[in-house]
């Protein structure tokens, strides 16, 4: 008897790989252009990357200020996987903006 439940492992893998070189299109995609670069570095404006968490005593505030964190280092890291480089283009042109 068959089990119903076999799961083929390679369609799984490349499954899970399609998706993932879907992604990094995506990003690609919203990262060619000037406009998604903004929002983008606004996104991890947002995050506060690379602020410090700890609140003190309120510790409630440094776990929300954590997860935020941790959201943004997700789409940083993201950022830096498919090219590093962005990333200074994006703070170069945020420079820009703020003259």
């Amino acid at each position: 008897m068959e089990d119903r439940f076999d799961v083929d492992s390679k369609k799984v893998a490349k499954a899970k790989a399609d998706q993932k070189n879907e992604a990094q299109a995506d990003l690609q995609t919203l990262l060619s252009t000037y406009v998604g670069r903004r929002f983008y570095w606004e996104l991890l404006v947002k995050c506060d990357i690379s602020s410090q968490t700890y609140a003190g005593e309120y510790t409630h505030e440094t776990a929300f200020r954590e997860g935020r964190r941790s959201v943004g280092l997700d789409y940083w890291g993201d950022l830096f996987a498919l090219d590093p480089t962005i990333y200074i283009t994006m703070k170069n042109e945020a420079n820009e903006r703020e003259k």
